[in-house]
């Protein structure tokens, strides 16, 4: 693999996997900056000093200066770029599961009954669900008003929390304030190192 990388400044080509099934899939294989594929390596080194069974060889440290992906997605649908792009999305799935666990305790159980413990789950079922509606609105929002801002999930979730004390405590809620306060403190803010999921969905969509 590493010999083929090294005759070639990108890969893009279709081949099998499996033994018995046999299935067509494409390889991706991009070139990452020298400064990503070096805090690569020192990140592998530093486990092998933790643990000594870890002990990676040449090929997998030279390895580290590439992002490989396996898809079968046609070139027709998806450049090279695409593909590096849509991986960056399914990321988005860890950062979801990041924040319903962080900042909503769907992990957290106190003792009691069996049929306590499925309402208990239910309603924080049907919490997450109106959360995910609300942050979808407010992101639409923050997208037409604001071009070239994005609404950050990690960000969003526990103003939301806060946002539901507001409006339990207080009949009229301000939507102009909201709003401001939402583009003050719920954004990403601007990133030259790292593409943000917003950019990334943009460019995917466009």
């Amino acid at each position: 693999m590493l010999a083929v990388l090294e005759k070639t400044p990108l890969l893009d080509t279709w081949l099998y996997l499996g033994k018995q099934a046999r299935v067509p899939v494409r390889l991706v294989a991009i070139p990452v900056p020298d400064k990503v594929a070096n805090e690569r390596r020192r990140k592998l080194l530093k486990n092998k000093n933790r643990d000594r069974r870890l002990n990676p060889g040449k090929e997998q440290l030279a390895l580290c200066g590439w992002e490989i992906f396996v898809t079968n997605v046609t070139e027709i649908v998806w450049t090279i770029q695409d593909v590096s792009n849509a991986y960056g999305l399914r990321w988005r799935i860890e950062i979801i599961f990041k924040a319903w666990k962080s900042h909503f305790n769907i992990t957290e159980f106190t003792d009691g009954s069996k049929d306590y413990v499925q309402i208990l789950i239910y309603a924080r079922l049907i919490f997450i669900t109106l959360f995910q509606v609300t942050f979808v609105r407010f992101d639409k929002w923050v997208d037409h008003n604001a071009p070239g801002t994005h609404l950050s999930l990690l960000k969003f979730v526990p103003f939301f929390a806060l946002l539901l004390i507001m409006a339990f405590g207080s009949a009229i809620v301000n939507s102009h304030m909201l709003m401001n306060q939402i583009l003050k403190h719920c954004v990403y803010e601007p990133r030259t190192k790292r593409i943000t999921y917003g950019y990334l969905k943009q460019s995917l969509l466009s």
